[in-house]
């Protein structure tokens, strides 16, 4: 999956909570953002590979 110019293994995230991948993902992704709005950006994610 794609969300933000950012690929998702949709096997590989489903696999995990929610925690264990806004955690792994926090740090690596969208640094010009806010640490809130990346945790908030991954959690959307997360909710959308899930689907």
């Amino acid at each position: 999956m794609m969300f933000e110019k950012v690929s998702f293994s949709d096997e590989l995230c489903s696999a995990m909570t929610k925690e264990e991948f806004v955690e792994l993902h926090g740090k690596a992704f969208w640094q010009d953002r806010t640490e809130e709005d990346r945790r908030k950006m991954l959690e959307d994610a997360y909710e959308l590979i899930g689907r």
